[in-house]
This record gives C-alpha cells, sequence and structure tokens, in this order.
C-alpha cells in the first residue's frame, strides 16, 4: 500500500509492504472519510471516552479507529465509471510501441550470459549465418520482430487487463492488472492538468492515452503524470472528462493558433543538430561511402516540418490549450486557475525572427511541472503573458477588497 501527498517526489511518502488485505482496505477507508465525517467522529469519541476510559497508546487508538470503520464504514456506489474493453485492450498491446523494450531486454539478456556460452556456440552460429540466403536472413528478423510484438502485446494485456476507472464522490479510483491488481485513489480536487499523448502507431487510428497532473505527482514510468485511460478515442476525450472530471470539461468547438512559418527552420535545425553526432564520425572514418550519411540530413528536416506542423496553442477565459510533438503528439489542457506561473522568454535569435517560448508551470510532483511551446509569434507570447497577468491581478484586488479595514 502506498500513500503519497500534495508536493511529494517521486516516491510515495509513506509505503507499507506485505500488508495484510483486510487491514489495507480498512486504512483506506478511514483515509478516504471526508474530512467533516472526521471531525465528528474526533468529537463524539473525545467527549466520551474522556468520561469513560483511560488514556491509550497512539497504537490502540489507530486499531480502535480502524476497527469501527472497517465494519460500518458502507463503500459508495460508483457514480461513475468506464471500463477497457478486451477489444481495446488488444489495440493497445498492438500500438503500445514496446516492441523496441522486448527486444532491447533480449539483448540485455544476452550481454550478461554470453560468458556462460562456450566458444563453439559462437563460431558455430558465425558459420551457420554466413551460410544463409538474404531472403532467408530476412525472414528470420521478421519472424524475430513478430515474436518480440507478440510478446509486447501479452505484457500489456497482463499490465491493463481489467482497466476499469470509477468516479465515487470527489474520488476518481483507477484500477487494472491481471496478475497483480493495482488500485489508484486520486482526489478530484487534487487534478491540475489533462493531457493527451497520441503516439505515432496510434495517431492515425484516431487513438490518444489520457493522463493527469495530480499534487503529489505521478509514477516515475509516466513521466511524474497518472495514466487516467490506456486508450481512449479523440472523439470520445470529451464525453469522459464531463462524467469525471467537469472542471476539465471543454464544450465549445475551438481552433489552434498555428506557429509562424518562420519559425519552421528553427524546428528543422534542431531536428537535424542531433543527426550529426552519428553523421560526421561515419563521414570521417568511412571515407568515400560515408558520405551517403548526409542524406540522413533529409528526413531529420522531414520531423523539424512535422514537429512545427502540429505545434500550436489556444486560450479563452478559463482554459489554455498547448499542443507540441517531439514524436508523440502532446496536447494539454490547464484551466487557468490552476496556473502556478507563465512566463515568456526570447533568445537572441528568437528576438531578431520576432519569435518567442511560452511556459506555464502548475503544481505536480515535489519541483512542480512545466510545459512550454517554442517559436510561437512574439506578439502571441504577449498575448498570453497578459492574459494570465490580468487574471493574477484580478485575484489580487478581490483578496485586498476582502481584507479586513
Amino acid at each position: 500500500m502506498k500513500i503519497e501527498t500534495a508536493g511529494g517526489g517521486s516516491e510515495p511518502d509513506v509505503e507499507l509492504i506485505a500488508l495484510d488485505r483486510s487491514e489495507a482496505n480498512r486504512l483506506k477507508k478511514k483515509l478516504l472519510k471526508k474530512p467533516q465525517e472526521e471531525m465528528v467522529d474526533e468529537e463524539v469519541q473525545t467527549d466520551e471516552k474522556a468520561l469513560y476510559e483511560e488514556p491509550h497508546t497512539d497504537e490502540e487508538l489507530v486499531d480502535q479507529e480502524l476497527d469501527e470503520v472497517g465494519e460500518d464504514w458502507v463503500e459508495e456506489e460508483p457514480e461513475e465509471k468506464w471500463v477497457l474493453g478486451t477489444k481495446r485492450l488488444i489495440v493497445a498491446g498492438m500500438t503500445s510501441g514496446g516492441v523496441g523494450l522486448v527486444l532491447s531486454a533480449v539483448v540485455a539478456l544476452v550481454s550478461q550470459i554470453d560468458f556462460l556460452l562456450p566458444e563453439q556456440f559462437y563460431e558455430s552460429t558465425i558459420g551457420i549465418a554466413l551460410s544463409l540466403t538474404m531472403t532467408l536472413i530476412a525472414v528470420i528478423v521478421v519472424s524475430i520482430a513478430i515474436i518480440a510484438w507478440v510478446i509486447s502485446i501479452g505484457i500489456t494485456v497482463i499490465k491493463y487487463g481489467q482497466f476499469q476507472v470509477e468516479k465515487r464522490g470527489t474520488d476518481i479510483i483507477v484500477s487494472r492488472g491481471l496478475l497483480e491488481r493495482k488500485q489508484l485513489t486520486l482526489k478530484e480536487h487534487r487534478i491540475t492538468a489533462v493531457r493527451m499523448v497520441s503516439s505515432i502507431l496510434r495517431q492515425p487510428f484516431g487513438y490518444t492515452t489520457l493522463y493527469v497532473e495530480s499534487k503529489g505527482g505521478g509514477s516515475a514510468e509516466e513521466q511524474q503524470s497518472t495514466m487516467l485511460i490506456p486508450l481512449i478515442k479523440r472523439s470520445e476525450v470529451e464525453d469522459v472528462l464531463a462524467q469525471f472530471l467537469p472542471e476539465f470539461s471543454f464544450e465549445e468547438e475551438y481552433t489552434l493558433s498555428r506557429l509562424p512559418k518562420r519559425a519552421k527552420f528553427r524546428y528543422m535545425i534542431r531536428s537535424v543538430f542531433p543527426l550529426l553526432f552519428v553523421i560526421v564520425p561515419i563521414v570521417y572514418f568511412f571515407q568515400p561511402v560515408g558520405w551517403y550519411s548526409l542524406l540522413l540530413i533529409i528526413p531529420g528536416m522531414l520531423v523539424g516540418h512535422w514537429r512545427h506542423k502540429h505545434g500550436g496553442f489556444y486560450h479563452d477565459d478559463q482554459f489554455v490549450i498547448m499542443q507540441w510533438r517531439l514524436f508523440n503528439l502532446n496536447r494539454v489542457l490547464i484551466p487557468k486557475r490552476r496556473i502556478q506561473a507563465a512566463d515568456v522568454v526570447q533568445s537572441p535569435i528568437q528576438r531578431w525572427r520576432t519569435l518567442s517560448t511560452f511556459s506555464v508551470s502548475i503544481l505536480s510532483s515535489l519541483s512542480g511541472k512545466s510545459f512550454e511551446v517554442y517559436d510561437l509569434g512574439e506578439e502571441d507570447g504577449r498575448t498570453l503573458l497578459a492574459w494570465f497577468s490580468k487574471h493574477h491581478t484580478q485575484l489580487d484586488s478581490n483578496e485586498k477588497e476582502d481584507e479586513p479595514l
């Protein structure tokens, strides 16, 4: 059992190992009781026990409170429920992109046991490989890829099998897992942003993954976010948000403001630059064939064009929406009142090109979390900063009006 609080880091604040299931359920019910119920219980218990009972140790008091909650507490029926069906679970596995992870694990395993294999094994393997035709080698490679793909599907099915999301009052409960059943409880008022991530494999089919950013952070494997729904149609996101997170429900149609054309060259440069660390050594050590590696610049420029094309933003009185792409397409929805800080920065080159970078920060993990849109227009950056500053100026004036004279 893991317990996390607002402002927590990557590790849980409390972790209880090998806890009895019944004790875990009773402790969970006690922790999730509403504050009003807690106050009433404490007042009644204090008044009665102060008159008739002897003082108890802290451990005895905790045990007694858990016993009282365990039998009398009635679990609320879920107000809303969302279940990941078998078909979508299989689709999630097929598009998870876990093939590379499986192959990496196999390579790592082989590297650890290579000293156990005799030299004759390597000699016979090399001899067999040299005797194979290119067609047979291609068949073997494809077969290995298919096997790794099937394994990645199995891993996804085991990890996210019987996935469901329930809402009870202000609690959002996420349950998943076939072999190891995991359950996570989120408080609705602690959620600060909603993020949609569409991988390269899922985007053509209109699927996305829904994450939430919450005070207290999330898991390290999910980049300190919490996965709310592993696979959902983009067209269904609004309905799900209206059911589980009304604060993030966005009923009006909106169109993202795209990045200016003059920013495209900067996106291309940023995409091509990492490739130079590969191209330069190849050209230097493998002349003249190495010059063909310069062709890698073309796909790098296409990736930069792709990233520029999908970057954008939108804002109104209540929300700001930011979209960007590295390889996966990311779109984050943040209510204005959840933003802790906003900033617009310009490098000398951006100032010359009348561009800027807009960033917002929210409460999430111990260090918070920031989202940026690079190379939007200078005027757009000023507009977004003024939009946020106006909101906080109004809040400050309201607080001053509320202060007693």
